[in-house]
């Protein structure tokens, strides 16, 4: 095995076009205090590390090396528009590139004019899809090895956390040394590999030079806007902290849980209604919610207010690179479920005030397209419930949430609560304690009373008390699973699948492995949540294929954002719809038993301003609607 440290330009290898490489970055922000994470903030590739497919000769191109080395003229960085030209070559031959996390390293490589043409193979995602239950994917903990060691101890003894200050001998053994390891991984990952995951594997691999095509390009956030917003939404927490200090009569920190339990609970005497999994209460919004006392509004306002400002004001401003826009990262591993998600910032929460601060591109409208309540309507595809999948043939664009409250005599509230909690894995007794407190909230409304009181035997008209609630609550759950046999038939024979085999199976051919038996009830959600994971990562990459002048904006769970240039957004309104919906079995399964419906919203300039392109398909109006709400 050769291993060249590349100080000219004879030692510069020759590969053919189509032969995959493996390809490594090394990267530097030319900062002691900071390690190299951002190329949009001027961090850069340090040197690349090279394998050949088969693992046996590596190489390591110095480039902007600026340690103690270069600067006495042991080690030299080569010439870098000799190694941009060469490394486009190489990059951009057409050939595929493969490495762990390799988003990452293509963002690097932009910035030396590189763009990948054939696939980009990432070895994370790979291991992610051979065994879904491990608790960490980095390249150390899959491989267990340790060729960092000298370079953090190299790091730590000159103070700097800047890989681009290590010497260039010690950087070029400790990146070949990597990016061989990640060769000897994909080849051990592909062998456990099951065929019929084969399908995901290809659209995961698919996916990926499409995610970092979206990635590069960015999102345009309205700074201007956003900082308003920013002084606004501050006041008003401001505001809003004092209404909550006088209403508790003491001081205290209302975004810290440990302050707000010992007020609630010890000073104001409030019980909490909903506690974390170590056991301690817990007092997010949906908490607050449920409990009568003016504080707990004040207090969740107040908390909204300041998130909102952390979150998205402060840190959306903060992520935006050298070019005015913001660069997320998109994780296809990132989820046990094969759900996408996102980092740096996390838009997958983006809520809609949020979205008034991102802009079409120049030129452009905003598409965003919602598939409708997948995870349901996989859920009676699943089932096999023939009224569920009859509902669905006879109105495709069926609310199962209201026509489930329907038949159970309920409000859809409830109703999406009860579906919700058998998607995730509620648990029963958490389940009945939401219920029992939204029934109370509930009876303010004099309407609901009857309803409410239906559901309690022998009700003689007096006054509703906790326990009333308790026994509504646990008799309309007894009713839900009476009158939808369909929910404990699937959960048991999914969980008894999982605890004969230790793994299941989803619609697209995606594993989840159960080594531990107590953790079955997880099963139902992995299936639900992961089929429609990989039924809308599947359909995204066909219109991101179909229609290449259509970029990808975000992405928030199963809605996909899109910028089309002004004159191609009907056709593409038009035309991408029935690309989305058009899902199609894989060998080895059968045909989806209800149908997939989305929803479009277009937006000549602000996401947050998106109107519902109606029945009639009236793209143009839609779009003059959106121009009324339009944010300044």
């Amino acid at each position: 095995m050769a291993r060249t440290l590349i100080q000219t330009a004879e030692q510069l290898p020759r590969f053919d076009p189509k032969e995959p490489l493996f390809v490594d970055l090394e990267t530097t922000s030319f900062d002691d205090g900071e390690p190299a994470f951002q190329p949009f903030k001027g961090h850069r590739a340090a040197g690349y590390a090279i394998c050949t497919a088969d693992g046996r000769d590596a190489w390591y191109l110095p480039l902007r090396h600026h340690g103690s080395d270069v600067a006495e003229k042991v080690n030299h960085n080569f010439d870098l528009k000799q190694a941009q030209s060469w490394l486009q070559g190489v990059i951009g031959s057409g050939r595929d590139i493969h490495n762990h996390n390799i988003k990452f390293d293509g963002r690097f490589w932009h910035f030396d004019g590189c763009e990948a043409k054939g696939r980009l193979v990432d070895t994370l995602v790979l291991a992610r899809l051979v065994d879904n239950d491990r608790v960490a994917y980095g390249l150390n903990a899959l491989t267990g090895s340790k060729t960092d060691e000298d370079i953090k101890a190299y790091l730590k003894s000159i103070k700097s956390k800047d890989y681009g200050r290590v010497p260039i001998d010690l950087m070029a053994r400790y990146a070949m040394n990597d990016v061989v390891i990640t060769q000897k991984l994909e080849v051990e990952l592909l062998k456990k590999l099951r065929p019929e995951t084969a399908p995901v594997w290809d659209v995961e691999q698919r996916l990926t030079s499409q995610l970092l095509k979206w990635e590069i390009h960015g999102i345009r956030v309205n700074k201007r806007r956003l900082a308003k917003a920013w002084r606004v939404r501050l006041e008003q927490a401001i505001g809003l902290e004092e209404q909550v200090h006088e209403a508790a009569g003491v001081v205290f920190d209302v975004n810290s849980d440990k302050d707000v339990t010992r007020v609630m609970i010890g000073k104001l005497g409030i019980e909490p209604v909903a506690w974390t999994k170590s056991k301690n209460p817990q007092w997010n919004k949906e908490a607050l919610a449920m409990i009568h006392h003016p504080i707990a509004r004040l207090l969740a306002e107040c908390r909204r207010e300041y998130h909102f400002c952390s979150l998205f004001c402060e840190g959306w401003l903060k992520r935006i690179g050298d070019d005015g826009r913001m660069h997320a990262n998109f994780n296809l591993g990132g989820t046990r479920t094969g759900r996408l998600s996102s980092s740096d910032p996390n838009l997958q929460n983006s809520n809609d005030d949020a979205k008034q601060n991102i802009d079409a591109d120049e030129d452009c409208d905003i598409v965003s397209s919602d598939f409708s309540q997948i995870e349901y309507r996989l859920f009676g595809h699943y089932a096999g419930d023939r009224e569920i999948i009859a509902a669905y043939a006879a109105n495709p664009n069926q609310d199962y949430h209201q026509a489930l409250a329907d038949m159970l005599g309920i409000s859809r509230q409830v109703a999406k609560t009860m579906n919700f909690a058998f998607i995730y894995g509620m648990g029963k007794r958490k389940l009945l304690r939401k219920l029992s407190v939204m029934m109370a909230h509930e009876s303010e409304d004099s309407a609901m009373i009857a309803r409410l009181t239906s559901f309690l035997p022998n009700y003689d008209g007096h006054e509703l008390q906790e326990a009333d609630y308790d026994k509504i609550a646990s008799n309309v759950f007894d009713t839900y699973h009476r009158k939808m046999p369909a929910v404990r038939k699937l959960t048991r024979r999914v969980k008894d699948k999982v605890e004969v085999h230790g793994y299941l199976r989803n619609w697209r051919g995606r594993i989840y492995r159960f080594p531990d038996p107590q953790y079955s009830y997880k099963a139902p959600n992995y299936l639900i949540q992961g089929s429609a994971a990989d039924i809308f990562k599947e359909r995204l990459l066909a219109v991101l294929e179909q229609f290449p002048y259509a970029r990808l904006v975000t992405n928030v769970h199963d809605d996909c954002v899109f910028s089309v240039p002004k004159d191609m957004t009907e056709e593409f309104v038009r035309e991408h719809r029935k690309v989305l919906v058009d899902v199609q079995p894989v060998e080895g399964t059968k045909p989806l038993r209800v149908p997939m419906v989305v929803e479009t919203k277009v937006s000549s300039r602000v996401w947050g301003q998106a109107v519902k392109v109606g029945d009639d398909g009236d793209v143009a109006k839609a779009l003059a609607e959106s121009e009324f709400g339009h944010a300044a």
